[in-house]
């Protein structure tokens, strides 16, 4: 009897044990679970916004060359094709209007941001033709502009972030505005593209001054009073000044400024690019810039051809062994 009972109470005892033993694994999966689901929230209340599209990493089809691949494929330089489309449509599909390579070098801790005038001939081999390299992005989009660059600078270039110049106000704004040194005629000439474009505020002074996203893109469409040239020097001046707002930012600033952030863009890069590459914003990282065409790129710029159109002519043979140095130089 005793051994019976004893038996009876045995069992009682093993199934309280598995009873707890369930309680405790469903308690630990329920907890796994609804941690899971904050993250996810989380997540996609930060990045939900990413327009990311679709982009082929065929090297043939975006025109990389095969000894241009086998030279830089190892080495750990992304390249990134930034173009500031204007569309007055707000569709995304206009001129690149500003054309930039940067170039995030992790294991040294550098962008580097390489401008192309916009009016730079160049062969576009889809259409057979000679053209400015700004009509490529509105002929075939980003797929022909990625490869028009890689066919004329020799380039490695696979992915690609557009934003309209609207667009770009408000992912300035989202930084808090940027801080430029302006002089008093680039003061005049992007007050009247302000006004021009009907929102923002003018500029009261010129010197040092903290600008908001309208005043900024109105300073990136100066145009008049110098040259292409110093157009795209401003661009790669108000990129430079929102890297500069960015730097030292804690993840959770980083994260909120992306949230605002990426409903106005179009990118190929996934989520998981984009926090791989922001990885360098959170230690010392140095900038670099550089343009085309240059001091020693023997350009000239005019009207010289029977289609009446006005270009920057250089040799791009020269251009594409200067891009190849200033990227690759560290490594």
């Amino acid at each position: 009897m005793a051994r019976g009972t004893r038996f009876k109470r045995d069992i009682s005892g093993e199934k309280k044990k598995m009873a707890l033993s369930w309680k405790i694994t469903i308690s630990i999966l329920s907890f796994i679970l609804i941690l899971l689901i904050v993250v996810i929230s989380i997540f996609f209340y930060y990045f939900g916004g990413l327009r990311t599209v679709p982009f082929t990493q065929d090297s043939d089809v975006l025109g990389i060359e095969q000894q241009v691949e086998e030279i830089t494929g190892d080495i750990d330089i992304t390249n990134i094709a930034l173009f500031g489309v204007d569309s007055r449509e707000h569709d995304d599909t206009g001129r690149s209007d500003a054309l930039l390579i940067m170039s995030v070098d992790k294991v040294h801790g550098k962008i580097k941001l390489t401008s192309i005038a916009r009016d730079t001939r160049v062969y576009l081999s889809d259409r057979g033709s000679y053209d400015k390299i700004t009509h490529a992005y509105a002929y075939g989009g980003p797929e022909m502009s990625i490869k028009t660059i890689n066919q004329n600078f020799k380039t490695n270039i696979k992915e690609y972030v557009t934003v309209n110049f609207d667009q770009l106000a408000t992912v300035i704004n989202a930084l808090g505005g940027v801080t430029i040194t302006i002089t008093e005629a680039e003061r005049v000439s992007a007050n009247e593209n302000i006004a021009a474009l009907g929102t923002g505020t003018l500029i009261q002074r010129s010197g040092t001054v903290l600008l908001t996203g309208e005043q900024a893109v109105g300073y990136s469409r100066i145009r008049k009073i110098d040259s292409d040239s110093m157009r795209a020097q401003r661009q790669r001046t108000v990129l430079n000044a929102m890297f500069e707002k960015l730097k030292g930012r804690s993840l959770l600033e980083y994260a909120d400024f992306v949230r605002q952030m990426l409903p106005n863009v179009e990118t190929s890069l996934n989520y998981g690019d984009l926090m791989g590459l922001a990885t360098i914003m959170f230690g010392s990282i140095t900038m670099e810039q550089m343009a085309f065409p240059n001091d020693n790129s023997n350009a000239r710029g005019g009207i010289f051809y029977s289609d009446g159109v006005w270009y920057y002519e250089y040799d791009l043979d020269v251009a594409a062994k200067q891009l190849h140095q200033f990227i690759y130089e560290d490594n």
